[in-house]
């Protein structure tokens, strides 16, 4: 006899609140299985524990149908009946800022106590992977244990490890059933006792169900049937509950390393199974060694950890991205990744708004004294946001309503941070003494997030009045010393100003677009230049321009071929850069989950094509080509045959390339006006050698990878080189490096040739499929979402950095951060201010190579959040300086 076992089946749902349907559309079938759950759980003492799949958000969406029902949700919540949180919303973790997840989990926590209590289990069940960091991340909420099955390979672990993430921080980890993970106990037992042994399905007409669905010809061709009358709830039929245990029993045992088990009994949007408890009974008496109880996570992992010897679990470290060589339920589907690029990138534009201008500038401006810090719109603002975190949601993975839906709140959260934004600068600059300033006088306050000191090269736009007929300008630092400047527009234009006390006032003006040299800007703070309207004429003196399509600072020379292609040349290291910026076309026959090529795929590269090149600006400070391609690409995919058509279009796609002065980086942006479906376009960029190894900034961390891939063609899920990233990709050896900085952008794929090219996605174009899976040849594409083929125009914003010497040591992640944060500028009159000067520095971090993620409120609004990182593997000594006295 061996020793008795404990299996611990915990009742849930896996929610996703937007998926299928439309968020409110799942509300409404969200508030029919809370009624029914609250029913079960008060009417049954037997039914004792329901896990809600680690999130919180669900409680705010029901209570506000169902605000009746807080304290009857509040009373199971507080004696450990019904489990929720630590998250807000269940996200994909590389697709979003690692101080979202922080965000994520401090939201999950403040609603979870509002009800009393929060799970300290890390349930994380459907982010595509899981990031190097949710060790460390983890362990700062005290949760010292973990489960989740995408992204991990059975062959790995037992069902029992330690994961250490890139810190060195462990935490017990928990791999769910090697075949159906999070749905083992139902799938393997609950569900056979709805139905009858021989039952495969629902099928037409079947005794006792009626099918739903709306049917008029205009408007319901992908409307869904629902099963409106069907006996499934009440049914019990429990001879297959002995074969099911046996066979649930046979998948978890085989690497397990206690005696403590456990089976999930849920699946997605599942009621509760009121006849668990009967299942139960049914189930002791198959085995005497087998003990199962209804349980919770919590209780599981407390369990667990009294019984597991440590020094005969694995140790895992690093990223867990592992693919799925055989397995279909727990596929990593890695590709949602590149699924609807333009969600990544506006979600990347907000996070921005809100963690490099609202809060911390809010927060400096309530350092100052009467400025009260916006603690409930901010807090408003990130839950709008967070609500957009959910894997399906961010992952675009969905119908296209529901991405709609998020563009509309993406929308709304960045409105509230611009308004902050606005509002914390002008009040900074209200303090700003510029009174000495002439009444025609421009003051230009330029604002630099970063907590390090910078030099910018600023394109604004300032107004003057049109009634004097100003026809120069110069402009002077806070010194009072002449700065570079470089006239590039004028426009005769008016404004509105607006006031609360006033109706608006029109004033005419006229519009001068400029750039100029904003040299040594204080680290977290800002400086004030003072622009002189002048009566003579202007004139640029200088220029960039060393020769035909060839532009020059004092670090690069950047030379433009005839088909579009820079061939630079890093004038500091004195190495030459060969075909940077040409695109990579390849077709897509796949789903918002995978990437798959069709049949007897064509790839094309734009390299050859005849590109039109033209100058849109130039002068001592900026020069920008505009570099134009129109492309002949296959229209579509033949569904018919899985073929990429021989029918044509030409996608336009839009390159300006800046240089400025001062700075080491070239900059592009890019806009694809995408006229064809159903292929994936990429912009590549030559390293020029054969790379061992990549560079990816991540959630904390920078993650070294491997550039070759091992033979897995036999696998369920082949490895690809495609990859994650928030900002920075490198390549180096001993004599050379080459760094691709994006923004919102978050695949890349490092090719293992001797080109080193780095490729980034722009966009992945497909047919969204009635029903996914891997490897399904029948997909039927659904009707009326062409959201999924990315039409339409899209714009995107690089910048290359060169350098010599690893990466650590050349100021790639500084580079990353300017490229990623420019700085913001203000146009105001003078005025009698007091308290600042026209330079002011608020927060200084040193070494510049040190990231800073959050300066914020703390959550109990008595103190100051700084949060910053180390994303190297050296030891750093670090200083930070703050502008009022530091308790």
């Amino acid at each position: 006899m061996g020793r008795k076992k404990t299996i611990h089946i915990i009742s849930n749902t896996h929610w996703d609140r937007e998926w299928r349907f439309p968020f409110e559309e799942t509300r409404l079938h969200l508030v029919k299985l809370i009624d029914n759950l609250l029913d079960l759980m008060e009417n049954d003492s037997e039914y004792k524990y329901f896990n809600f799949d680690s999130q919180s958000i669900f409680l705010e969406d029901y209570l506000e149908f169902r605000p009746q029902n807080r304290e009857r949700l509040a009373a199971l919540i507080k004696s450990g009946r019904l489990i929720v949180g630590p998250w807000y919303t269940l996200p994909e973790e590389f697709s979003v800022s690692g101080e979202s997840l922080i965000r994520n989990l401090l939201m999950g926590r403040r609603v979870c106590e509002e009800f009393g209590r929060t799970s300290n289990v890390g349930y994380t069940p459907t982010s595509y992977g899981q990031i190097s960091q949710l060790p460390q991340i983890y362990a700062g909420f005290g949760i010292d244990g973990m489960m989740f099955y995408r992204g991990i390979y059975h062959k790995e672990c037992s069902n029992e490890y330690f994961w250490e993430g890139a810190d060195g921080t462990r935490i017990l980890g928990i791999r769910l059933s090697r075949h159906v993970s999070r749905g083992a106990f139902f799938i393997y037992v609950s569900h056979r006792t709805m139905h009858d042994p021989d039952w495969m399905g629902y099928r037409w007409g079947e005794e006792d169900c009626l099918s739903f669905h709306l049917n008029r010809a205009d408007e319901d061709h992908e409307e869904e049937p629902i099963l409106i009358r069907t006996p499934y709830g009440e049914t019990f039929n429990p001879e297959m509950i002995e074969a099911g245990i046996r066979q649930a029993m046979e998948d978890i045992l085989s690497q397990a390393t206690s005696d403590c088990l456990i089976l999930f009994d849920g699946m997605d949007s599942t009621f509760p199974n009121k006849h668990l408890p009967r299942i139960l009974k049914k189930a002791n008496q198959v085995n005497p060694e087998w003990n199962f109880v209804h349980s919770s996570l919590p209780n599981f992992l407390q369990d667990l950890k009294a019984q597991i010897k440590p020094d005969q679990l694995t140790v895992l470290k690093g990223e867990r991205r592992h693919p799925s060589p055989d397995n279909l339920f727990n596929a990593f589907l890695k590709d949602s990744l590149s699924s609807r690029m333009y969600i990544k990138q506006r979600n990347a534009a907000v996070e921005r708004m809100l963690l490099q201008w609202a809060e911390p500038f809010s927060l400096v401006a309530a350092s100052l004294g009467d400025y009260a810090y916006p603690w409930l719109p901010l807090l408003k603002a990130w839950k709008v946001l967070l609500s957009c975190h959910p894997h399906d949601s961010i992952g675009g993975l969905s119908p296209d309503q529901i991405h709609k839906d998020m563009m509309s709140r993406f929308d709304q959260a960045e409105i509230i941070a611009k308004t902050l934004t606005k509002e914390a600068l002008g009040y900074l600059v209200s303090h700003i003494d510029t009174s000495a300033a002439a009444a025609e006088d421009v003051l230009l306050t330029v604002f630099n997030p970063s907590p390090f000191t910078r030099d910018e090269i600023p394109v604004v736009y300032v107004d003057l009045p049109r009634e004097k007929e100003y026809r120069s300008l110069a402009i002077y630092d806070h010194d009072g010393r002449k700065v570079e400047q470089q006239i590039i527009s004028r426009e005769d234009s008016y404004l509105i100003a607006t006031e609360a006390h006033e109706t608006p006032m029109t004033f005419f003006t006229t519009k001068w677009k400029l750039a100029f040299a904003a040299r040594g800007l204080p680290a977290l703070g800002f400086r004030t230049f003072t622009l002189k309207p002048l009566q003579g004429s202007y004139s640029n003196h200088g220029s960039q321009i060393s020769a035909a399509h060839t532009m020059e600072n004092e670090f690069l020379s950047v030379k433009i071929e005839s088909d579009g292609t820079l061939n630079v040349l890093d004038k500091t290291n004195q190495n030459q850069y060969l075909g940077l910026l040409y695109f990579e076309d390849c077709g897509e026959a796949g789903d918002p989950w995978m990437h798959i090529k069709p049949f007897a795929d064509r790839t094309y590269y734009s390299r050859g094509q005849a590109a039109r090149i033209s100058l849109l600006q130039d002068g001592a400070l900026l020069t920008t080509y505009c570099i134009e391609l129109d492309w002949p690409l296959p229209a579509r995919l033949e569904r018919s045959n899985k073929q990429r058509s021989q029918e044509e279009k030409a996608i336009h796609i839009r390159a300006e390339v800046s240089l400025k002065k001062y700075d080491p980086k070239l900059h592009i942006q890019l806009q694809v006006d995408n006229t064809v479906k159903d292929h994936r376009l990429r912009v590549c960029f030559d390293s020029g050698f054969r790379p061992g190894k990549a560079y990816a900034h991540g959630q904390f961390d920078v993650l070294e990878r491997p550039v070759a891939l091992p033979d897995t063609s036999d696998w369920l899920e082949p490895i690809t080189g495609t990859n994650p990233h928030l900002g920075t990709i490198a390549v180096e050896n001993s004599r050379r490096g080459l760094a691709v900085h994006s923004f919102g952008l978050t695949e890349y794929e490092v090719l293992d040739t001797d080109s080193g090219s780095i490729a980034l996605t722009l966009l992945r174009a497909y047919g969204y499929p009635k029903m996914s899976g891997l490897g399904r040849e029948d997909r039927v594409v659904r009707v009326g979402n062409e959201g999924t083929q990315c039409p339409g125009k899209h714009t995107s914003h690089l910048a290359l950095s060169f350098y010599k010497g690893p990466w650590q040591d050349c100021a790639i992640l500084k580079r990353e951060a300017e490229h990623k944060y420019p700085v913001l500028s203000v146009q105001h009159s003078r005025y009698a201010g007091k308290g600042l000067s026209k330079s002011e520095s608020f927060l200084r971090l040193e070494p510049d190579n040190l990231i800073l993620c959050a300066l914020k409120q703390s959550e109990d609004q008595q103190s100051i959040v700084v949060r910053f990182y180390n994303p190297s593997n050296r030891a750093i000594l670090a200083r930070l300086w703050f502008h009022k006295k530091i308790k």
